[in-house]
């Protein structure tokens, strides 16, 4: 986690050292080169539009600021005559025409970066949806298992347990000898195996949801 915050945290630093460097380079190069009507003006806003791929929503309106300050200062510089060439640097199709497809090619490459981390968020997204999903499964499996020990519990237990407890009262305490005293241990003997046998299956049962639920987590 630690980790990852430091990474982004890099990645921020080196993406806003190189999108300044950008805007002072555009900025001093039009300065000799045409002031606001120089070509590499025209890369403003993909500048721009790149820190906000690579920063985030409050640092797209940062650089927005400052480029859109800089065009202004620009402008102010030429109306005050302090430019040293008012006019963009070689004005002949080819120029135009290079400083154009640089243009397409960085808003196509920029295009790239977004629909790839729009994709890796949709995949992740999915990932943990996918996730969830198999949790809640094994989560509604688990709760019908434990739905049916406790119906199980309820209807096999239950006959024993009360079978026991009204022969323990057929029991003549006051004379141990009596014959009678074997027929009812007899029969109780059966009613103890019958609830060993169900308490038997109630544990496998649990032991069942138990490797289940580890074999899915």
């Amino acid at each position: 986690m630690l980790a990852s915050l430091a990474k982004r945290q890099n990645v921020r630093v080196i993406a806003s050292i190189y999108i300044s460097f950008l805007l002072i380079m555009i900025i001093l190069f039009s300065w000799s080169g045409g002031g606001i009507k120089a070509h590499g003006i025209k890369l403003l806003p993909i500048v721009v539009l790149f820190a906000g791929l690579t920063m985030g929503k409050r640092e797209i309106w940062i650089f927005g600021i400052i480029a859109a300050l800089g065009g202004l200062f620009l402008v102010f510089a030429e109306h005050n005559n302090l430019l040293t060439g008012k006019e963009p640097l070689g004005l002949s199709p080819i120029i135009h025409w290079t400083f154009t497809a640089t243009a397409i090619f960085l808003l196509c490459f920029l295009e790239n970066l977004s629909v790839e981390a729009l994709r890796k968020a949709l995949a992740k997204s999915q990932e943990e949806l996918e996730r969830r999903i198999k949790s809640e499964e094994a989560l509604k499996r688990r709760n019908e298992k434990l739905i049916e020990i406790a119906q199980f519990q309820s209807h096999m237990v239950r006959g024993p347990v009360a079978s026991i407890e009204g022969l323990i009262n057929l029991i003549n305490f006051d004379n141990p000898s009596d014959p009678a005293n074997l027929e009812v241990i007899e029969k109780l003997k059966t009613a103890t195996e019958n609830l060993d046998s169900a308490v038997t299956q109630i544990v496998q049962k649990t032991k069942e949801i138990d490797e289940t639920t580890k074999n899915e987590s």
